[in-house]
């Protein structure tokens, strides 16, 4: 539902809901992580590589979408080489 409203207009258009509702939805993808261990679920690493990628974090990055491409999900893995 958070990831949700990172999309809507309110979002777009309020810098500081936009922010909190950022901060929402990174906690949320931490969480799965973190109670998915060892292995999370592949979108939930896409997801965190795209924050990573922003951040200019390479290390993780590559690291999140190596973990993607070793997932035996064929679409989510095919989204990680596009990268």
């Amino acid at each position: 539902e958070c990831l949700l409203r990172l999309s809507s207009q309110t979002a777009a258009t309020d810098p500081t809901a936009a922010k909190e509702h950022m901060g929402q939805a990174l906690a949320l993808l931490k969480a799965a992580y973190e109670r998915q261990r060892p292995r999370p679920h592949p979108h939930v690493l896409l997801h965190l590589a795209r924050h990573f990628f922003y951040r200019r974090d390479w290390a993780k990055v590559r690291s999140l979408l190596q973990s993607v491409l070793e997932a035996e999900d064929p679409v989510v893995a095919a989204h990680a080489q596009l990268w």
